[in-house]
C-alpha cells in the first residue's frame, strides 16, 4: 500500500463493463435506490463474499465514478482494506497499486451484480412456491380430508378463503403503490369489491349448487393470482433482466478465447 494514497482513490475514476452497469441501473431504479454507487457496494459486498477472484473476461466499459462518491469518506479505508485482502488472499504476489485497485473493483462490481440477479431470481422461485403451496395449504388439508370422507363444502369454502386473502392483499398493495393516481386507485378498490362478492354469497348461502360455487371459486382463485401479479409488477424477483445489447452479441473489442494451438494456421 506505500504507492497508494487514499487521497489519490479519492479521486480516482472506477468502472465496471457496460452488462453490469446496465444492470446497475436497472437495480437501481427497482430498488427506489437514489444513487449508483449504493447498489456498487451492494455488488462489492455481495462478490466480496465469495472465496474465489472474479476471473472474467470483461469489458471496462461501464460510466465512471469517482473513489470519493464509491467508497465514501468514511469507508473509504475498509473498502480498500477488504479489496486488498481478498486479493492478496488468493494473489499474495498481487501489487497493491490504484491500477491493481481500479482492476478489483471492475471485476468483483460485475460479479457482485450477476450475484444479486442470482439471488433475487432464486428468492421470487421461493415466494412463487410459498403463494401456491403455503398459502394454499388449508385447499390442499380439505382434499386429502375428501379421500376419507368426501366433503365438498369444506374445499369450496378454503378455496374462498385462499383467494380472498390473495386478492384483499394485492389490492391493498396496488393502492399503497398508487401514488395518487385515481385510476389506479379505482382499480384497487373495484378490484376487492369484485372478488369479495362471491365470497360474501358464498358466505351467506346463496349458492346453493356446489358444482357452481366450485366453478367460480376456481375462477376467481386464478383471478386473483392474476391480480397479485399485477401487484408485483414491479418485483426484482419476478423480473427477467434484459440487456439491450444481448441481441447484438459480445463486444466485438474484447480478445477472443481459446488459441489456434494444434492447428497449422500458416496456410501451407
Amino acid at each position: 500500500m506505500s504507492d497508494l494514497s487514499l487521497e489519490a482513490v479519492l479521486l480516482a475514476n472506477f468502472q465496471t463493463s457496460a452488462d453490469a452497469d446496465k444492470r446497475t441501473e436497472y437495480l437501481k431504479s427497482n430498488l427506489g435506490l437514489s444513487a449508483r454507487y449504493r447498489v456498487a457496494r451492494l455488488a462489492l459486498g455481495r462478490s466480496l463474499s465469495e472465496p474465489t477472484f472474479p476471473t472474467q473476461n470483461i469489458d471496462a466499459q461501464g460510466k465512471t465514478i469517482k473513489g470519493e462518491l464509491l467508497f465514501g469518506m468514511n469507508e473509504l479505508s475498509l473498502w480498500v482494506g477488504l479489496l486488498f485482502t481478498h486479493t492478496r488472499t488468493v494473489n499474495p504476489r498481487a501489487e497493491l497499486n490504484l491500477a491493481t485497485l481500479q482492476n478489483v473493483v471492475k471485476r468483483h462490481w460485475h460479479r457482485g451484480i450477476e450475484l444479486l440477479m442470482e439471488d433475487w431470481t432464486e428468492a421470487g422461485e421461493d415466494f412463487l412456491v410459498a403463494i401456491l403451496g403455503a398459502g394454499g395449504l388449508g385447499i390442499w388439508v380439505e382434499l386429502y380430508k375428501m379421500t376419507k370422507a368426501p366433503n365438498m363444502h369444506g374445499v369450496i369454502t378454503a378455496i374462498y378463503t385462499y383467494y380472498l386473502a390473495i386478492a384483499a392483499g394485492a389490492a391493498f398493495q396496488i393502492a399503497l403503490d398508487a401514488n395518487s393516481r385515481r385510476y389506479v386507485l379505482s382499480f384497487a378498490f373495484l378490484s376487492f369489491v369484485l372478488c369479495i362478492l362471491p365470497a360474501f354469497l358464498h358466505a351467506v348461502g346463496v349458492m346453493k349448487c356446489e358444482s357452481t360455487s366450485l366453478l367460480i371459486g376456481t375462477i376467481w382463485s386464478v383471478a386473483a393470482l392474476a391480480l397479485w401479479w399485477i401487484a408485483n409488477g414491479k418485483n426484482l424477483s419476478l423480473l427477467d433482466v434484459v440487456i439491450a445489447s444481448d441481441a447484438l452479441g459480445a463486444n466485438p473489442s474484447d480478445r477472443a478465447s481459446g488459441n489456434s494451438g494444434g492447428f497449422d494456421v500458416t496456410g501451407r
